[in-house]
């Protein structure tokens, strides 16, 4: 192991839980951060930047646009940053004026732009992705920020909202940091907010309303040989899950492959694209209007082989486990979904 590198057995509070939307792979924060790929059942410590001793990590975040780059944040340990999925990590704390840092938040629309609560000092903002910090704000008076939500709904201002729960409830601000807004906090208890997420402000406070989201275009453009069956049984499947399929039967794949980039591990019997990304095999619709929703930063998904058991590949009781890769435009696999 790397000198500046260090884990430990598990120990300290709980503070943070986060999923990678892509694989589902779970990241607790205690003392130090723990990483599950069976969905909770077993946990390995990983090794992050050595830090104070007993340094406890406070608030974890993923990247909703790109699930590869996470930040952590924690009591004696600064902000962390890994950019492949907490594989590695690596300290960012350049304009930090204590390593004694609560919270961190993503700006909803600029992924660059991140916003860090550090104990007993103020409010920082980044907006190269970390790389560099700049002091913006007091906390609101007599507190202290615990939690942090980037909120998108407007202002006013052309900016956003912060969230923030503190020692007595939530409290909110605009990006322009003129001033706290103390809620109602109606039905709350008077004491300290450790964390905050979007979903649960939206369902069970009523607090705000987010704008409405686009949908994505169901429409989906298969790209097939004129013999095979199986790729008109996953188009069948693609359908009945409400896809719009577009159906061109050509003599020339190949062709196809190579326009599209396709990973040599992928290539199988049909290509398709929908909403920019490149779907190659038997992917289950599920998993593809999962990417629709989430938009990922990835080239596309695919099924290498054409696994018995997976759509289109149905054949009675018989059934053979798969995995959906995610594959980048570089053409790098990133495991997506086990079958």
């Amino acid at each position: 192991m790397a000198k500046n590198l260090e884990s430990s057995p598990f120990g300290g509070h709980v503070h943070a839980l986060a999923i990678n939307p892509l694989t589902n792979e779970l990241f607790l924060g205690a003392r130090p951060i723990y990483n599950s790929q069976d969905g909770g059942k077993t946990w390995n410590a990983i090794a992050i930047p050595k830090s104070k001793p007993r340094a406890n990590v406070t608030s974890i975040i993923i990247d909703p646009r790109n699930p590869e780059i996470m930040y952590a944040t924690g009591h004696g340990l600064s902000v962390i940053k890994s950019v492949d999925g907490g594989k590695t990590w690596a300290v960012k704390n350049k304009g930090l004026n204590s390593d004694s840092t609560e919270a961190i938040t993503i700006d909803v629309y600029d992924s660059n732009k991140l916003y860090l609560a550090v104990l007993g000092d103020g409010l920082y903002r980044s907006q190269d992705a970390g790389e560099s910090w700049q002091r913006i704000s007091d906390f609101p008076k007599n507190q202290e920020i615990r939690t942090l939500a980037s909120v998108g709904y407007p202002t006013g201002m052309g900016g956003i909202w912060l969230y923030a729960g503190v020692d007595d409830g939530v409290t909110k601000s605009p990006d322009c940091f003129c001033g706290w807004d103390k809620l109602a906090n109606e039905g709350l208890p008077k004491k300290r907010i450790y964390s905050l997420a979007l979903g649960a402000i939206v369902l069970s406070w009523g607090l705000i309303t987010p704008p409405a989201k686009s949908q994505p275009n169901n429409t989906i453009s298969v790209y097939r040989s004129p013999n095979c069956g199986c790729c008109q049984g996953w188009i069948k499947h693609l359908q009945e899950a409400g896809f719009k399929v577009k159906d061109y039967v050509t003599e020339n794949l190949d062709n196809i492959k190579d326009k599209y980039d396709i990973p040599e591990k992928l290539i199988t019997c049909h290509t398709a694209i929908t909403n920019d990304y490149i779907i190659e095999g038997h992917v289950p619709a599920q998993e593809i209007q999962k990417i629709l929703q989430t938009k990922p930063n990835i080239a596309g998904l695919g099924v290498p082989g054409m696994p018995i058991g997976s759509p289109g590949m149905e054949s009675g009781n018989y059934f053979e486990p798969y995995t959906v890769f995610a594959f980048t435009k570089n053409g790098k696999l990133q495991k997506f979904a086990k079958y």
